[in-house]
């Protein structure tokens, strides 16, 4: 994995982070935020878009989604997509991270990398003690 910080000058940290795993590239988008804004609690956003088509003809625009989150302090986390039926499908964290607002992406892909059928998904992020679902829905 490798990390990367850093502070504008303007005062915002911005961090990104890139890493590989089994051959397929994860990434998560950089994040910007005040120096002085760190999250106060544990938060897990709605994606964005939901729903969101990861099909072959889709738009350059829904090709994945983003899923943001708030860690008061730095702690493992763990950020993974189920089905329905409760089967994991995609795991898009696993690793500890840094105190602050960080954003994952999924691509609509199952860990073989195959596209995953329409329907509603959820996901789970585990950090510390904090644990918490949404649900999110992959058209076609």
């Amino acid at each position: 994995m490798e990390l990367q910080v850093k502070v504008t000058s303007n005062g915002q940290i911005v961090y990104d982070t890139h890493y590989v795993e089994e051959g397929f590239n994860k990434a998560s988008a950089p994040v910007a935020e005040e120096s002085s804004s760190l999250p106060e609690v544990f938060s897990l956003s709605q994606n964005y878009p939901n729903p969101f088509n990861r099909s072959a003809q889709s738009s350059q625009q829904n090709l994945a989604t983003s899923i943001r989150f708030g860690l008061p302090e730095a702690t493992q986390v763990q950020l993974v997509i189920f089905d329905l039926m409760g089967r994991e499908v995609q795991r898009l964290a696993d690793q500890p991270m840094t105190a602050g607002y960080h954003e994952m992406t999924w691509d609509g892909k199952d860990q073989a990398g195959r596209l995953a059928p329409a329907g509603v998904y959820f996901y789970q992020i585990i950090a510390g003690d904090f644990r918490e679902w949404k649900k999110l829905a992959v058209v076609r």
